[in-house]
């Protein structure tokens, strides 16, 4: 089978992960797999899984820009003939339906929605999201409770809850992660982009109130407000550190003694669901991706944007390893449920549901 995935960009985040797995799981089972986006770090990663990428633009958010992505993304369609189309959020899906009118071409088309917006836009990605795909995959149970909330038709949803997993570094590629970011003792280690949305700040402060454990807090990611909060490391004295993105994820995890993630909301945590996977204690707030996931007995929770409450759950994981031991455990025995294999079963069976009824249909007219 011919997929094609659309979706803004392949940069390092959560939905972009899921595109990769894709890829890698569509081309081992002997289809053609191929992503067009509007480019990132992560496009070699598309070719080494043996899929193929086609930069159509997209990265920019705008109307004028979309639609000249669509423009390109018409000539992918005609040149790699698809059997199915899996859009991912709603820009793109934008784009490719103006695509295919242009393409004049009716395609099989599925979308993933990946949250990561606040609850107030959920209204406006409903609407479009009617107009434009016939099948929404919300990624998690929450999204798809909001996007219900926000009126989008039952019937015309399903949920997939995305995968996450990671095989354990090598000691080697462990003290090279060390080595090269100048990692102390065990730190805790935070992941994701530097947005409003994964409360950093928060993180910041409560930090503030842990100097007293002598533990350094390190945070990998880009993203815009990284000047802004190194600046507020620097006024605050707070024992955190910004390091970048980092490809080798498996190995700074393996130099971490815990994982935290301050977000204000989630659609779900790839990547805190990959570090509890590898066994490591997680601190995270009670946002609903999070708690599609976890409950108190696999992590430790606290209310979201509370820099006290964050404080006090860091500061038992650190400080009680018989608590720590105990969730990290239970947290990993859970992580199966969260396989990308069942993932990419679940989007297989999809996929060849869509493009029955696309031939029922034509036999139909």
């Amino acid at each position: 089978m011919n997929i094609l995935h659309v979706i803004a960009e392949m940069g390092r985040g959560g939905a972009e992960r899921i595109v990769l797995d894709l890829v890698g799981a569509g081309c081992t089972a002997g289809g053609r797999v191929a992503v067009a986006s509007g480019g990132g770090a992560w496009v070699p990663s598309i070719e080494q899984r043996g899929g193929s990428h086609h930069h159509v633009g997209l990265a920019v958010p705008t109307g004028s820009a979309t639609l000249r992505s669509a423009l390109k993304l018409s000539s992918v369609i005609r040149r790699f003939r698809p059997d199915v189309i899996h859009t991912h959020n709603v820009r793109a899906t934008i784009a490719t339906r103006a695509a295919m009118h242009l393409a004049r071409g009716s395609i099989p088309m599925i979308t993933t929605f990946h949250g990561g917006v606040e609850s107030e836009n959920y209204s406006k990605a409903v609407r479009l999201l009617q107009r434009t795909t016939p099948l929404v995959v919300a990624c998690a149970p929450a999204i798809g409770r909001s996007l219900v909330e926000a009126g989008y038709p039952k019937e015309r949803l399903e949920v997939i809850r995305n995968g996450a997993s990671l095989d354990p570094a090598s000691a080697v590629r462990v003290q090279r992660m060390v080595d090269q970011h100048g990692l102390g003792s065990a730190p805790v280690v935070g992941l994701g982009r530097l947005v409003p949305q994964k409360g950093w700040r928060h993180l910041i402060g409560a930090a503030t109130q842990l100097c007293d454990l002598d533990v350094e807090f390190v945070v990998a990611g880009e993203g815009p407000l990284r000047g802004e909060l190194e600046a507020l490391v620097v006024r605050s004295g707070a024992p955190v550190r910004f390091i970048g993105a980092v490809d080798d994820v498996a190995a700074l995890l393996g130099a971490a003694r815990a994982v935290v993630s301050s977000s204000l909301w989630e659609g779900l945590p790839i990547s805190l669901m990959e570090a509890v996977s590898l066994g490591l204690p997680a601190v995270a707030t009670t946002v609903d991706g999070v708690m599609d996931v976890f409950d108190d007995r696999t992590a430790v929770l606290v209310p979201p944007g509370d820099e006290h409450s964050l404080a006090a759950g860091l500061r038992r994981v650190l400080t009680d390893p018989a608590h720590a031991d105990a969730i990290s455990a239970r947290g990993q025995a859970a992580a199966p449920q969260w396989s990308p294999l069942e993932m990419t079963r679940g989007y297989e069976l999809q996929y060849s549901a869509a493009t029955r009824r696309s031939e029922s249909r034509r036999l139909i007219a």
